[in-house]
């Protein structure tokens, strides 16, 4: 549902969405589907620093939309963290992205992770809180 919303809240129909980004991802990935960090990885992260990731991976303009709709503990605990993570690998961030598109119900890559932290910042917030009172 959410998926839908996006894509018709971007003044896009599903379908135009749909072939641009199977275009997109086969120009990227010529030889299939994209490397994967081991899941090990991920699942040594705290919720607290798979949220700093999710914040760090956002332009700034958008992590600021979102912490707005934050309690203040949250954006306190997820700025230590920030603050705390060292450089991280690209693979990584993307495997935190797509587990967190993944339990949105929306495509797992950082293109519509993005759309839908910009057009839906109190929904994706939500689903951050979320994760950080598991």
């Amino acid at each position: 549902m959410l998926e839908l919303l996006l894509c018709f809240g971007a003044g896009m129909a599903a379908s135009t969405w749909l072939r641009r980004r199977s275009e997109r991802r086969s120009k990227r990935y010529p030889s299939g589907d994209p490397p994967r960090s081991s899941p090990s990885q991920a699942s040594k992260l705290s919720s607290t620093q798979c949220a700093a990731v999710l914040f760090m991976t956002l332009p700034p303009e958008i992590s600021g939309r979102l912490f707005s709709h934050l309690s203040p503990e949250h954006v306190q605990s997820v700025t230590m963290e920030i603050s705390k993570l060292p450089s991280l690998q690209k693979e990584l961030r993307l495997t935190v992205v797509e587990t967190f598109c993944r339990s949105l119900g929306i495509p797992e890559d950082l293109n519509s992770f993005e759309l839908a932290a910009n057009t839906e910042p109190e929904l994706v917030a939500k689903a951050i809180v979320l994760l950080l009172d598991r």
